[in-house]
């Protein structure tokens, strides 16, 4: 920060509506961004300079930005006045409105003579003597479709609807004309004229408006401040995206952008720093107090009563402030000049991409360019399978988990990229396009690197890498063990693992295969490990978005499997010359129970 920053005082005032009318001179519009660090999260730490002209010490501003909880704070930038206070308040707004509503005219002007047209064309002169309200409940109930508040929260909690005054309308009003009364439908009215010199025609309205008050001291004050507000807030986010251009001498062109999204409020010519690293915002779903609203509710969630301990709260912060922000507005905003970022800086655990001179509206999305690297790139072929042989001869496998295990994609040669990052700037996980002599290949995700470190990216199946895998039961010893109060046989299992190369070119191939149980041989250049990791793997592997229910049910049935055998894994790399074939071969045993 350029200026040096005075420390401030922030007291908080939270005070009822004040019911007079204030000047709209009186007010200042709130400061404008001058600096804006964004994550990918959907959180933003927003810095505003402003300078206004003090009235009886104080800058009143027509806004309150939604800040996090224990995150706003505020501070004079001239010296010698410093910021004594920052208060909120709701102040009542009256001005004046025409009536355009003959129901309004009616109340306000009852003892007065009027002229009124009928909707079938009589006209009647007299002088309004009264009018009936029309028979109506006091309130009507709110949100009573309990699937429309399902869908919108997944869940129904603690439903209960909310009841609505509602406004009273007139029915009826009595005309005393020179032949008597007549009473009259308001709806059969067409139009109304009041004659006379008290005839009210307009009617004082009111709204509150909540200002947020810098209060500088009543002393010696100058006449115009600057000063500065900071605070972090829900709803600016950036999300990256990578175009990845394949070059000669096995090199990449590695383009990032950014797409930025605010609804928050309009940023100007605004210093913007795109960061890339994982926030903890504790408590950056619930607002701050100086928002005016209901401060126990915001604040239940976190200081609990001392019969709970206060912690009711804390164990869904970490979830909370990683959840995703929802956008409904679809407007775009394109600069003239979108220069790539200027500079780049690493701070502690997080790295940020600095852009000069953004300007985008609220409600607004912005592409941008953000910077342009050349990378060095392998071409890396992977086969990993997995043995369910044992787990699928016992059934009870939900069928969407059978048509994923028989996908064509599940035991065939994946074609990878790998990507070293030799720059000072990481690689954050996101969308990645890759894109060869000018013609797109594939759209994959692209997983985080730091600097100087390396990631892999999936790019398709190796169409021309061919592969089979074959396994057979060379033998099976009966009740070889008894544990957890069944018999266990030993079975001995033989694979072969057949790769061919059908491409012009040498490639080099790394195979995987896990399975169930300890290996007892594997052939040549081939290693093997066994570890309780793999069980997670697998589970990992099966069960990622399936449904629960089934995964339950099928751990109640298979879940022993885990106390007698291991996840194994056998793995070989090799390099294959076009129409070169590898056959890769080994034993494993396990136990079944009978």
């Amino acid at each position: 920060m350029k200026k040096a920053i005075i420390a401030a005082i922030l007291t908080l005032f939270l005070t009822g509506a004040a019911c007079q009318a204030v000047n709209a001179a009186d007010t200042a519009q709130f400061p404008e961004v001058k600096e804006a660090v964004i994550f990918k999260n959907g959180f933003a730490y927003l810095r505003c300079e402003g300078k206004s002209m003090l009235v009886n010490g104080q800058i009143i501003l027509d806004e309150i930005p939604d800040a996090s909880l224990g995150a706003f704070w505020g501070a004079s930038l001239t010296e010698g006045v410093p910021l004594k206070s920052i208060k909120a308040q709701k102040t009542e707004i009256f001005h004046q409105e025409t009536m355009v509503k003959i129901e309004d005219l009616i109340k306000s002007n009852t003892g007065e003579k009027a002229v009124i047209q009928t909707s079938d064309k009589q006209e009647l002169k007299g002088t309004l003597v009264g009018f009936q309200y029309y028979q109506q409940p006091a309130e009507r109930l709110e949100n009573t479709d309990r699937n429309a508040f399902y869908g919108q929260y997944g869940y129904y909690p603690n439903f209960v609807p909310q009841p609505v005054l509602l406004e009273p309308r007139i029915e009826w009003v009595t005309l005393k004309t020179g032949s008597g009364v007549t009473a009259l439908r308001v709806s059969d009215i067409r139009s109304i004229s009041i004659e006379g010199e008290k005839a009210q025609t307009s009617k004082t309205t009111s709204h509150t408006k909540k200002e947020l008050v810098l209060d500088f001291g009543g002393g010696k004050t100058a006449k115009e401040v600057e000063y500065t507000l900071f605070f972090v807030i829900k709803g600016i986010r950036w999300i990256p995206d990578y175009k990845i251009e394949l070059i000669e001498n096995n090199q990449a062109k590695v383009k990032l952008s950014a797409t930025i999204l605010n609804e928050v409020m309009d940023i100007r010519n605004a210093s913007v720093r795109l960061m890339v690293g994982y926030p903890r915002i504790a408590f950056g779903e619930q607002v701050t107090p100086l928002t005016l609203r209901d401060a126990r509710q915001a604040l239940s969630g976190f200081f609990g009563s001392q019969a709970t301990g206060g912690q009711g709260g804390l164990s869904n912060i970490a979830v909370q402030a990683v959840a995703e922000v929802g956008y409904s507005r679809s407007a775009a905003s394109l600069p003239e000049e979108t220069p790539l970022a200027e500079s780049g800086e690493g701070i502690e655990d997080f790295y940020g991409f600095e852009i000069k001179n953004v300007t985008l509206a609220k409600g607004s999305v912005m592409l941008v360019p953000v910077s342009e690297n050349k990378h060095a790139v392998e071409h890396y072929y992977e086969l990993e399978s997995w043995s369910f042989d044992p787990f699928l001869r016992r059934g009870n496998i939900p069928q969407e988990l059978m048509s994923r295990v028989l996908a064509p994609d599940w035991d065939r040669v994946w074609h990878k990229l790998v990507v070293m990052n030799q720059t000072a700037e990481p690689i954050t996980t996101a969308p990645a396009t890759i894109f060869k002599q000018g013609q797109m290949l594939v759209q994959e995700k692209i997983d985080y690197s730091p600097p100087r470190g390396r990631t892999v990216m999936p790019v398709t199946i190796a169409s021309d890498i061919l592969s089979t895998i074959n396994e057979i039961e060379a033998s099976r010893q009966n009740n070889a063990i008894t544990s957890m109060g069944r018999s266990w046989d030993m079975v001995t299992v033989k694979g072969t693992i057949l790769v061919t190369n059908k491409k012009k070119t040498d490639v080099s191939v790394t195979v995987k295969r896990h399975i169930l149980g300890k290996v007892a041989e594997v052939s040549s250049g081939g290693k093997s490990e066994a570890s309780a990791q793999g069980w997670e793997n697998l589970i990992k592997k099966l069960w990622e978005g399936v449904r629960r229910d089934y995964y339950g049910s099928w751990w109640n049935y298979y879940g022993y499997y885990q106390a007698i055998n291991p996840i194994s894994c056998v793995e070989w790399t090799k390099t294959l010359k076009p129409d070169e074939k590898a056959s890769l071969e080994y034993t494993c045993t396990f136990y079944e129970y009978r």
